[in-house]
């Protein structure tokens, strides 16, 4: 085995252990009630108290979303004198037969939960599905996967909420995506996609409760740019791969006054500890590989203009000269050349 292939391998690791321990943290109750708070419109004027104890224990990754492998059933039955605020404790639950999509792999849920909230006397249950997003574009629209992912939470339900043609039965679903690295044109934002009737011809009743089934959330983050909510401004900060675990402990306590209990606070230093690592492992390498990829571009494309530029750019940067050649597949002579007459 290659050194590069090593390289890539333990990058690899890294990055999913990173990754593990972040959808662990954005699973806890503490976490999970300002996501909640701020996307959910039935949590409207709730507390963040009010919203944990409201929410059923989270399963992390468990849950496959394709067909045959998402199921619903009632696996934990709490006492009112040990949960007054739920009747059960249900949990979404994924069978053994998950399937598989060539060249994707077997696809669950990141964070699924069931959610009761008290109205009227009873209980109303809906479930949410939270997913955390690095890549902003990662080859396919945000809201399509999210339509995918609801319809499967609905149609999962049957059976265990609803059966034969009781439809009303349905509970709302929810998932909600937290987008990371997203560009400086979008910032930091949420958006709900939802189902909303349309009059053609007008005379149908517009009862909301009848088709209010499923709701799309996108939070996009953006840890440069202006926050304009506490949410998005406290997840840039929690999932921030730059600070340490100590520095982000200290601004979510003092600017959030989130506090965290010993398991929490174990699991955000664990997750930080991971980033910094990725960070500054895969740093050389994905330079190298931005710049050769970046070049190669140029070059083949004939725009020599463009890979001049970029290499003036890149010395500037600090980069060394004989990694910019390699990068090139030009001669060392040639960058000096460009770097040259940037300088004459």
């Amino acid at each position: 085995m290659n050194e590069e292939l090593r390289s890539a391998i333990r990058q690899a690791k890294v990055q999913a252990q990173y990754d593990a321990q972040c959808k662990s943290v954005l699973a806890s109750k503490t976490i999970l009630a300002w996501i909640l708070r701020d996307t959910i419109s039935e949590f409207s004027g709730y507390t963040l108290a009010e919203i944990e104890d409201c929410i059923g224990e989270p399963e992390i990754s468990s849950i496959g979303v394709d067909a045959g492998s998402t199921h619903l059933a009632q696996v934990s039955v709490e006492s009112e004198v040990s949960r007054s605020a739920h009747r059960g404790a249900e949990k979404i639950m994924g069978l053994a037969n998950e399937s598989n999509i060539p060249g994707e792999g077997s696809i669950s849920y990141d964070i699924c939960l069931a959610v009761y909230l008290p109205q009227a006397g009873e209980q109303r249950k809906i479930y949410v599905n939270v997913e955390a997003q690095r890549a902003f574009y990662p080859g396919y629209r945000i809201w399509s996967r999210g339509v995918y992912y609801v319809s499967r939470m609905v149609s999962a339900q049957k059976g265990v909420d609803f059966s034969g043609k009781n439809y009303d039965g349905i509970r709302k679903v929810y998932s909600i995506w937290i987008c990371m690295n997203a560009p400086a044109y979008i910032g930091n934002a949420i958006a709900e996609v939802s189902l909303n009737q349309r009059d053609i011809v007008p005379g149908i009743p517009d009862q909301k409760s009848d088709y209010d089934k499923m709701s799309i959330v996108q939070i996009a983050l953006n840890e440069e740019k202006e926050n304009p909510c506490s949410l998005t401004g406290m997840l840039n900060v929690l999932l921030s791969m730059s600070l340490s675990g100590e520095k982000k402990l200290q601004v979510l306590q003092e600017e959030y006054q989130i506090d965290f209990d010993t398991d929490l606070e174990g699991k955000v230093d664990t997750m930080s500890n991971l980033g910094e690592y990725a960070v500054e492992y895969g740093y050389e390498k994905g330079m190298q590989q931005g710049i050769q990829q970046g070049m190669q571009q140029g070059i083949e494309q004939g725009r020599m203009e463009n890979a001049k530029n970029m290499a003036i750019s890149l010395h500037e940067a600090g980069v060394a000269e004989e990694l910019i050649a390699r990068a090139a597949n030009v001669s060392v002579n040639l960058v000096r050349t460009w770097l040259d007459i940037s300088l004459a």
